[in-house]
């Protein structure tokens, strides 16, 4: 959000704060259905309903850690820092210092 100018920062945020929202929503339904289809098969093969329920958490779990991993790789592939203004400002200009010694 910090590239954003400033007269569109509040669409930015409005939109960030929608895609947050809807992307929770949308993980925790994903991850209900892993729970609910690994807790049915586990029961249908004869497992009691404690140990289906904890091999439908177990699953969900598992996609969840493999989805944050999977965010995590797209995030360093993909996102790359860009260095500010006054940065680069401050690393072209020369130093106080660099001009007394010459």
């Amino acid at each position: 959000m910090s590239a954003v100018m400033p007269d569109e920062s509040g669409i930015a945020s409005g939109l960030f704060n929608t895609s947050q929202q809807i992307g929770g929503a949308i993980g925790l339904t994903v991850l209900s259905v892993f729970v609910s289809t690994r807790t049915k098969s586990l029961t249908v093969a004869g497992k009691s309903e404690a140990e289906a329920l904890v091999g439908g958490y177990q699953a969900a779990f598992l996609a969840a850690a493999g989805f944050a991993l999977t965010a995590l790789i797209v995030g360093a592939v993909l996102l790359r820092a860009t260095p500010s203004a006054g940065v680069e400002q401050q690393s072209t200009a020369p130093s106080e210092q660099d001009a007394s010694v010459s």
